[in-house]
């Protein structure tokens, strides 16, 4: 793979971009459909979603294991005065100490289940939405080949057209100099010819937007010595599949709704956790701690001084529970938001099976429709080549017009 760079100045800073660009210049559909795969920024965005969720998950996970940290603490104490009896404590000193805790979650109300079973969920509907990114790229792909390839055969006809006007025209002008035709005729060749290049302009510029279309889904930059070629008999004809097993297919494979059925999941997994903040917390507590004071000044005692500096190390271990008894509502709500989210994908997912049905319906409509009409079309199509070649005959006898 080589690449192309195109260098923007601005002002006094200098500007890169570069575009992956194939040594290949010609594209069939198949190898539209392998570049889109590799290159298209948004089939890559779903695959990171993917790895996103995947990470999430991990971090799930280790909610499960014991918590390790540790500590380190220094402060300096300074009297400024004192009267009576005096606290040790706010004599003089500097004060230090270290520990190291474990902590271990025994109970938390199935909140740290549900968050991985959540985590879980959400890979597996990430997962359903990059297949359907890449279902539905290669679906735009194909739309646009296709549409492509039929611009280029319209511009093919556009362009006997023209000439077919081209030679009308001439003709016309011929029988007005001979007056053997009024200048009406020669006119209305004139108006024909106008309108038949106007629309010859309009399929070449469809021709651009499409190859346009098909770069932009590639992620290649645009080369106007690259071509397209085959893709018409990408697909075999009589498409005898009835509208019941379509549907069977959509429902069991359709990553969309699956992607709906993991959404669901996650709702139950939210609800799940709001509730669970109304349970106790449980925690196993072990660590070691190690603290030193350290005064300014010894200790006096019967007129005598003695040393008061401390350090003491210790070992504590426990069990601690924490519940909270109100919180405002907040889970509560938490809960039934979570409740209704879980009635709006099921309503959406009757909305998009609607979607899907009327799609099959719709779909196996026009494919009834479009291989009634290249039946139709090549029985016109025999007759207009077989008429073709009697008027070309007959033109060389002598016994037809142009």
């Amino acid at each position: 793979m080589r690449r192309i760079k195109i260098l923007l100045f601005s002002i006094s800073v200098p500007i890169f971009f570069s575009f992956p660009v194939l040594a290949e210049s010609v594209y069939t559909l198949d190898s539209c459909i392998e570049q889109g795969l590799k290159n298209n920024p948004a089939y890559k965005s779903a695959q990171l979603m993917v790895d996103i969720a995947d990470q999430e998950k991990n971090s799930a996970r280790g909610q499960f294991l014991p918590s390790l940290s540790t500590d380190y603490s220094y402060s300096n104490i300074r009297s400024k005065s004192a009267s009576g009896p005096t606290d040790d404590d706010f004599l003089d000193q500097n004060n230090s100490g270290y520990s190291v805790r474990l902590s271990q979650v025994l109970y938390a109300g199935s909140r740290i289940f549900n968050t991985y079973t959540r985590a879980d969920a959400q890979k597996e509907m990430y997962i359903a939405q990059e297949q359907f990114s890449k279902l539905e790229l290669i679906y735009k792909i194909e739309a646009a080949f296709f549409q492509l390839k039929k611009a280029e055969q319209d511009v093919a006809v556009g362009v006997d057209t023209v000439k077919r006007l081209n030679s009308s025209l001439k003709s016309a002008e011929a029988y007005f100099k001979r007056e053997m035709a009024p200048y009406v005729q020669v006119l209305l060749a004139k108006v024909d010819l106008a309108n038949a290049e106007q629309e010859l302009s309009i399929i070449r510029n469809t021709v651009g937007k499409k190859r346009e279309e098909l770069f932009r889904l590639m992620n290649i930059a645009a080369d106007p010595d690259t071509s397209f070629s085959g893709g018409l008999s990408y697909y075999s004809l009589d498409y005898s599949t009835s509208y019941e097993e379509c549907w069977k297919k959509a429902s069991e494979k359709r990553t969309d709704l699956k992607s709906f059925e993991k959404q669901i999941v996650m709702s139950e997994k939210d609800a799940a956790i709001a509730a669970g903040k109304y349970l106790p917390l449980v925690r196993l507590d072990g660590g070691y701690y190690d603290q030193l004071r350290d005064y300014s000044e010894p200790g006096v005692y019967l007129n005598q001084k003695y040393d008061r500096d401390q350090e003491n190390a210790y070992w504590k271990a426990g069990v601690s529970v924490s519940w909270q008894l109100f919180d405002g509502g907040s889970a509560w709500f938490d809960r039934k938001k979570s409740l209704l989210q879980i009635e709006k994908i099921r309503e959406q997912i009757k909305d998009a099976e609607n979607n899907i049905r009327s799609g099959i319906r719709t779909g196996l409509f026009s494919l009834s429709e479009a291989e009634q009409r290249i039946k139709s079309t090549s029985v016109a199509v025999a007759a207009a080549k077989e008429t073709y070649e009697s008027e070309v005959k007959r033109f060389q006898a002598g016994i037809a017009t142009i």
